[in-house]
């Protein structure tokens, strides 16, 4: 997982969600993620903002029990993920290599 977070560079707390995540095995809310990490949920909708720019979390909408709408957090299929880290090794050997 570190090397993944090299190549991405995402910062610690994003990498622990993605644990979070994964671990779950279902969709997060916010509030979730953030009790699982002992972190604020501000701190975590920062890297889950990051995460979703990225296409690493994916997100949906539901209905909380207060008739609230809210999104739900889970990681992607293994292919879409796949295909993000293909592009980020594209984009990291043009940036040595430059583009040809």
């Amino acid at each position: 997982m570190k090397r993944i977070a090299a190549l991405l560079n995402l910062p610690k707390t994003a990498v622990d969600i993605i644990v979070v995540l994964r671990r779950a095995k279902r969709p997060l809310l916010i509030k979730e993620i953030a009790g699982y990490l002992g972190k604020s949920e501000r701190t975590v909708r920062r890297y889950i903002k990051i995460l979703v720019e990225k296409g690493i979390v994916a997100k949906d909408v539901v209905v909380t029990a207060s008739k609230r709408l809210a999104y739900r957090y889970f990681l992607p299929t293994k292919e879409v993920f796949e295909r993000i880290m293909r592009k980020e090794i594209e984009n990291l050997a043009k940036r040595i290599y430059g583009t040809e």
